[in-house]
């Protein structure tokens, strides 16, 4: 498959497929925290919803449309945050969900 959008910051890797509403948070970094992101439609607080790679460094957790109604995303425009080193939001992105 082929990201149109790829954010990183420590410990955490995010990527989105726009057709089909495809994210997924992989973690890193091998420091005991789980790589997370929230995601949220820009009119929608405080996020659509929120997922963890809870499996150690090289753990992935996606989420797609057709995974029900909550990840069936606007198109509108997406904000992210995410986190993979067990602190504050430490990375953020933003994307038109425009396909």
């Amino acid at each position: 498959m082929t990201w149109d959008h790829t954010y990183e910051a420590s410990g955490v890797r995010v990527y989105v497929k726009e057709y089909g509403d495809i994210i997924s948070v992989c973690d890193t970094k091998s420091n005991g925290h789980s790589a997370m992101v929230q995601v949220r439609a820009t009119d929608v607080w405080p996020y659509d919803y929120e997922m963890t790679a809870s499996g150690g460094v090289g753990s992935c957790k996606t989420h797609r449309a057709s995974d029900g109604a909550t990840y069936n995303l606007s198109e509108r425009g997406i904000d992210l945050l995410f986190d993979g080193d067990g602190g504050d939001w430490s990375g953020s992105g933003y994307f038109m969900n425009d396909h």
